[in-house]
Order: C-alpha cells, then structure tokens, then sequence
C-alpha cells in the first residue's frame, strides 16, 4: 500500500514529491493519500495507521553490482531500441510514451547458453593474455537462424554497464581466415574442382606504396602442390594467396562474392584481402556462412519479429529478406570442404576435446600478431559465431592464441547447450542431385586409367573432369584411397 501510494504521489510533481530529492515532502504525499484511501473505503483504520508509519526506503543503484535492469540480453535489447528509433519515424509512433509491445526474436534458452560459454571459456583467455584490471579481453557472439535470418542470441561484450558498444554490430575487425571462405566459395562457383592443386610455396608481392608482403603459413611450413581440400583444412596462406596473385580468383571477383554472401563493409580489391586483412563486422561474417549453410540462400539477419501498439494493433509484421546467392552445388561443395575442417583440420579439436559429434562445418581465424581470433560455423539448423580480442587493435591475446583455441571452445560449449536445451534433432547436410562422386587419379587428379592409384572426389555435374591420366602405365594399382567423406 505504502509503495502504491508514493507511486501515485509522484504524478502531480516528481521533482517536487521525489523521494530522492525531497523525502520529507514525499513522505507527507504519500501520508496524505494512504489518509484518503481510507476516508474512500479502501483501506481499514488499521491499515492507514501502520502504512503511514513506514519511512520511505530507495537503494540507489550501484554501477559495480549484478544489475537486472537492462534485462538478460542487455545487448540485443539495445540493439533492438536502436532499430525501432529508426523506424518511429515511419510507424507514426514515439517508441518511448506510445505503450508499444514489440516481440523480438530472440530465444532466451539460446541466450542463457551462449552467456554462459562465455563466462566459462573467456576468463581462461584473460589469465593467458596476462590482462590487467583495466584492460579486459572482449568478445562478440551471434546466432541466427540461416533459414529465417532471426537472430537467437548476441553477445556484444563482457560487461553491458562499463561499456555499451556491441562488438557484434559495430566492431569493424579483420576477419583473418574466415574470409578463406568466401574466396574458395569464389573458385568453386567458377568451376574450380576441390581437387585443384595449388603450389604451397612462398609468394613475394610488390606493394603500391613499393614495399613487398611476404605472406608465410601459421606455422612457417611450405610444400608443393596442395589441393583446395586440403589447403583449406589446414588454412594454408600461401595457397589462398596464389589463388587471388594468380588470377585464379582476383580480387574483383572475391569482393563480388563476399557482396552475395552479405558483407557490405567497403573492401579494397587487393590481393591480401585473401587472407581476411580488410575489416568486416561479426554479424557480417555469421550471416555468409549462414547464406552456405542455407543453401545458397542469404537472409537479412532480423531482431524484431512484430510491433503492436498498445491497443494490439499490429503496425509492422517481420517480412524475411532473402535472395538466392549461390547455387546448392556450389554451397554443399563449400560445406564439404568446412566439414573437412572441423573433422580432421585447424577446428578437430571441436571434436576430439570438446566431443561434439552432430554434423558441423566452420572455419577458425587468427590475424597478426594474434590480434583477431574468430571461429564461425554451423550445423543444419543454426549458424553460430565468435570474436575474441581486445578492442584496442595493438593488443595482442598472446603467442598461440588462435581462433582454434580462443574462439572454437565458446561456440562449442555455446552449440552443445543450445542443442541439448532445444532437443534439436541430429540431421545431416543434404547433398543435391548436382554433386556426384567420381573416381580420379590420386596424383594428377584426372580420370583415371586402370593403372592409376586411384581415389574418390565429389564434383558439380557441370564442372566434371574431363582429361585422362597420361602418367601412368604399367601393372594396375588396386589400392583405393577415399577422400572428403
């Protein structure tokens, strides 16, 4: 009663009656219209002499505790305020006194999940940076439904209160060698097979400014001919940068294909952009490999399911954009060789350490200096992604801190619950009437002929091979080696 009425005391005049400010007037406000309940019968005699003798109490809040007022996804939340801000203009509403409902997409079970691998995985990252106090490792997370384009869960950060910039939204980072993904969706989408053979070695590249970049792989390594396949599970540096200096792939085309998959963030059409060197936002990268996993299909990702007014009229109703990227051969080929990844290349440990056994593809990604970790993948249902680094772009996470080891073990705790918590059903990536398994020849990757070793490789119906092995003569090899399953 006694808090109804200091409610009710405030209408009047809440600077004049605030209990903050002006306790005392508060108080005998309040008192007055407790003495009026009761002259109206609404209260007892009773009632009116032990509410009037309760002093008004108020905590003010304090910024260091576990605060619940920006709700359990401060993030998203604000994220959606920034949207309907946009749009009050064109509803014809004020999005703060209208009384508006607005249904979001959010799934608060996938939020719960992906919050707390966070809050597993990301203080072991801190201890390993050696971080201080002042100066904590950030992180940014988003999961969609590729099929709709609803986002289900965001991270923008460790900590709402000290800082409101979402990382997942408007943290411009290199995305390293995720963005591998775009320009071997670039080379098969032109007709280069899995099985095309790259020189794994060393390239110099003179610079506009006159200077030479050298790229070298993660670990120093270099070799000969090394197919797509396996360049890709290994994230080979020096075979995506041939690929872009060789014009197998140039960099006009790479930047053609990261605008179907849905980056927009500008890109500068030079050869290191094969390596991920041109910044793009998270949310960006999560959405094209989200356009892979739904078949070719980019969704404009979405936060706002419905907005009513408060007579339950609905103003706007959520129309999923969608726009047909790729073709399906092109995008199971693409889930194929990111399986390869998380199966037996730089993401097996989502396998081995973490034990997540459901059909899965992604890529992991580490920039210089190991300033930029990230690991984006996806299973036929969700697409899931992670940043982790500090927002000053110097600082480094440490020697050896790769997407591998900072970002793969979030999105694996976060999947692993998010399946669990929604009893999702274990289903596998679909292979369409366009992709055929063919035999090759495991050295020259031809047809072969009965004297070859030979191996099986999947292939796009209209880029099948067509040249027959001349290398080989003689007594008939019979060991088969199987490849990409």
């Amino acid at each position: 009663i006694e808090e109804a009425a200091l409610l009710a005391s405030q209408l009047k005049a809440p600077t004049h009656y605030s209990p903050l400010f002006n306790p005392e007037r508060a108080l005998a406000r309040r008192n007055t219209i407790i003495n009026g309940m009761f002259e109206a019968g609404f209260i007892t005699e009773k009632e009116k002499n032990t509410t009037t003798q309760i002093p008004i109490l108020h905590k003010i809040r304090d910024v260091a505790e576990d605060d619940a007022t920006y709700g359990e996804a401060p993030y998203f939340t604000e994220f959606v305020r920034q949207q309907l801000e946009k749009k009050q203009q064109i509803l014809g509403v004020n999005i703060y006194e209208d009384g508006l409902t607005v249904y979001t997409t959010l799934d608060s079970r996938l939020q719960a999940c992906a919050e707390r691998a966070i809050a597993l995985q990301l203080p072991k990252v801190d201890k390993r940076a050696k971080t201080k106090d002042s100066t904590h490792v950030q992180v940014a997370f988003v999961a969609l439904d590729h099929k709709t384009g609803e986002i289900l869960a965001m991270v923008g950060g460790t900590d709402f209160l000290k800082t409101k910039f979402n990382r997942s939204v408007q943290a411009v980072r290199q995305p390293g060698s995720v963005f591998k993904s775009v320009l071997y969706t670039a080379a098969i989408d032109n007709g280069v097979p899995v099985c095309y053979e790259v020189l794994n070695q060393p390239v110099s590249i003179l610079m506009a400014d006159g200077t030479r970049w050298e790229p070298h792989n993660y670990e120093g390594t270099a070799g000969g001919l090394v197919t797509l396949r396996e360049a890709l599970k290994k994230s080979l540096n020096l075979v995506s940068v041939r690929l872009a200096v060789q014009r197998v792939v140039p960099p006009e085309i790479i930047i053609e294909y990261a605008r179907r998959l849905g980056i927009q963030s500008p890109i500068e059409p030079y050869d290191a952009i094969a390596l991920g060197a041109t910044g793009i936002l998270p949310i960006e990268a999560v959405a094209a490999y989200g356009t892979i996993a739904n078949q070719g299909v980019y969704t404009t990702p979405t936060s706002i399911v419905k907005i009513e007014d408060k007579f339950g009229k609905i103003l706007e109703q959520k129309n999923t954009e969608s726009r047909e990227a790729l073709s399906v051969e092109t995008t199971y080929l693409m889930t194929n060789l990111l399986e390869g990844v998380v199966n037996n290349g730089t993401a097996a440990s989502l396998r081995s350490t973490f034990n997540f056994r459901r059909p899965a593809a992604g890529k992991t990604g580490t920039t210089n200096d190991f300033t930029d970790a990230w690991f984006i993948g996806f299973i036929p249902q969700m697409t899931a992604g992670v940043w982790v680094g500090f927002d000053d772009p110097k600082k480094t996470l440490g020697s050896g801190q790769t997407g591998g080891k900072v970002a793969l073990p979030i999105w694996a705790e976060f999947m692993k619950c998010g399946c669990d918590t929604l009893q999702l059903s274990e289903e596998r990536f679909e292979q369409p009437a366009g992709i055929v398994s063919v035999e090759i020849c495991s050295e020259t990757k031809e047809l072969p002929t009965p004297y070859c070793q030979v191996e099986t490789e999947i292939f796009n119906v209209k880029y099948l091979p067509q040249k027959t092995c001349s290398r080989h003569s003689g007594t008939k090899n019979k060991t088969v080696r199987k490849s990409g399953f």
